[in-house]
């Protein structure tokens, strides 16, 4: 990782005012350091040092005693740190993070089985496909799983306006999806079922999702609602293409 963006970085995560102090710099290092098994420039607060050292320095130099791969989770992690969650700047220190270096991320969903085959159903419906990526990459490098969620609901929603030939919201998309599950044979238990989970669904991401700035979901509920998404959108379009054979 350039050492121009680990200076960028620890100016942010850093800041004087606005940043971690210095012994939660110490605090969370250490936590990464037992971690990855290294050793730190700087492991206690106040730093120790022949010269004067500011939070912005020593928190430079412990990053620089870890890998690319570690330094990327480091400063994601920090970064969306509740203290940063209304801080502009740490907002987009995460969005050039990932544009630059989104590759070291090690954690991955997309992929899944699952993903790559809801990526492959996907490919005829580009609108729907552009915003589901866009999902899945804010999750993957830990962006605030509400902004992930919102865009896999565009995806949803998107690809029933694409598969129905309406322009109505996801919400109001139950009736005229199971007409259409019902011409295609798929039975009253199985339309029942998923018209219930996507009117779950729709209520979950309005009250959690679509109308709040706050975080109010984890990692792990964010998991299951974009696997949740890729089935239904893998079940519908695979349905679809059965219909217009």
């Amino acid at each position: 990782m350039d050492i121009s963006f680990l200076t960028y970085a620890s100016d942010i995560l850093a800041e004087t005012d606005s940043g971690l102090t210095g012994s939660k710099i110490i605090s969370y290092f250490t936590g990464y350091a037992v971690d990855f098994n290294k050793s730190l420039t700087y492991d206690n607060y106040p730093f120790h040092s022949s010269k004067m050292v500011s939070k912005r320095q020593a928190f430079k130099s412990n990053l620089l005693c870890f890998s690319e791969e570690q330094q990327y989770k480091i400063i994601i992690d920090l970064a969306s740190l509740p203290t940063f969650r209304e801080n502009e700047n740490a907002h987009e220190l995460k969005m050039k993070l990932v544009e630059r270096y989104g590759y070291l991320s090690t954690s991955k969903l997309e992929d899944s089985e699952l993903i790559i085959n809801t990526r492959h159903w996907l490919e005829d419906y580009p609108t729907s496909l552009n915003f589901y990526n866009a999902a899945l990459l804010k999750y993957e490098n830990g962006f605030e799983y509400r902004n992930s969620l919102d865009e896999m609901r565009l995806a949803f929603e998107t690809l029933l306006k694409e598969v129905l030939g309406n322009n109505k919201s996801l919400e109001n998309q139950l009736n005229e999806l199971g007409r259409l599950l019902k011409s295609s044979g798929i039975t009253p238990e199985l339309r029942n079922t998923i018209t219930t989970l996507i009117d779950y669904y729709t209520k979950f991401q309005n009250q959690y999702i679509k109308h709040t700035r706050e975080v109010v979901t984890n990692e792990i509920e964010a998991e299951v609602i974009i696997e949740l998404t890729s089935i239904l959108m893998k079940f519908i379009i695979k349905n679809h293409v059965e219909i217009n054979l």
